[in-house]
């Protein structure tokens, strides 16, 4: 089931973030067809309808923070009169990615429309450890140019074998593309929005809450 934004007004959402522990305004950040997400304070607070979105949060929780994946730090039942199924959870808040890191397209010599996301997923993918495909574009003269003269891109891509090390323990497939990926103030890339696998199970979350 999806997720209306207009069934959720302002003081609604100000009584969930209360009840978690949050006194700040919680400022509107967008929404998808299964969540609606808000800036409180440091955290992001998310209200899903999706039960494995939870349910891998709430794994998430229980694990070692990562530098390179959202880490939750709450995971519980909502009870609201308009929906049956709802989950809020509260996670590090993450900016999109900049434009400089957004907006570039990169070659391996056949495509000229490979962007951070696919360079990344190709390098952290267990089924593409052995494809040359990363090499071929980061080697790629035109690839070795942009990157040179792009920083905090060259900064990522050295941040590369840490996130697959890191991905190794993680519960979930990636589903990756630039819309589930930004960076934090250090320029550290953060990985948010994973995709569950359909064996992780929703059990122990704390308790819920009813507004």
């Amino acid at each position: 089931m999806g997720i209306r934004s207009e069934d959720f007004p302002p003081y609604v959402i100000s009584a969930i973030a209360d009840k978690l522990g949050y006194n700040e305004d919680p400022e509107y950040l967008g929404s998808g067809y299964f969540g609606i997400a808000y800036s409180v304070g440091d955290k992001v607070l998310k209200i899903t309808t999706d039960e494995q979105e939870a349910a891998m949060a709430n794994k998430t929780r229980k694990q070692s923070p990562t530098n390179h994946f959202v880490n939750y730090y709450d995971v519980r039942p909502l009870k609201y009169s308009k929906y049956d199924n709802l989950y809020v959870l509260v996670m590090d808040k993450v900016k999109a990615l900049p434009s400089e890191l957004s907006n570039i397209e990169l070659t391996n010599g056949t495509s000229d429309q490979i962007n951070l996301a696919t360079l990344l997923h190709s390098f952290i993918n267990p089924r593409d450890f052995n494809s040359p495909f990363y090499r071929d574009v980061v080697n790629h003269p035109r690839s070795k140019e942009i990157i040179q003269s792009t920083p905090l891109l060259a900064k990522i891509i050295k941040q590369f074998p840490e996130i697959r090390k890191e991905y190794q323990s993680m519960p979930y497939e990636l589903d990756l593309h630039n819309r589930n990926i930004g960076v934090d103030d250090e320029g550290n890339l953060k990985i948010f929005d994973q995709g569950a696998q359909s064996s992780v199970k929703l059990t122990k979350l704390n308790k819920g809450i009813v507004v």
